[in-house]
């Protein structure tokens, strides 16, 4: 038993295996396994390319929104009215807040 795996290992390592009637029919087969070993092998690189791209993705969707939430919250604080009557104030500034409200102007239209 152990020199017929001894044989069988040899043979293998030797590459006298493929020169059997044997297996020489099935070098088809053996062709079509090795194509579809490449196909898996080259899929799953690009499974795992695509998984680390979305990853990546991710992560900066998240710095965007975090950035733009952010830069949302100081915008509508620096538009508040007091923000903008203190601003206006620092440049010296000698605009007034309006006494009267504010009035619809028509414009009159001839017609011929």
């Amino acid at each position: 038993m152990a020199k017929k795996k001894n044989t069988i290992i040899r043979d293998i390592a030797g590459g006298q295996f493929l020169i059997r009637e044997n297996v020489s029919k099935s070098w088809p087969f053996i062709i079509y396994i090795v194509l579809l070993i490449f196909i898996y092998m080259s899929l799953n690189i690009v499974v795992v390319s695509t998984k680390k791209t979305k990853s990546k993705n991710s992560v900066e969707i998240k710095n965007l929104k975090a950035d733009y939430i952010s830069k949302e919250a100081k915008l509508q604080n620096q538009s508040s009215r007091e923000q903008i009557i203190i601003k206006l104030k620092q440049n010296g500034s000698t605009l007034q807040n309006p006494t009267h409200p504010a009035q619809k102007v028509k414009l009159e239209v001839d017609q011929d």
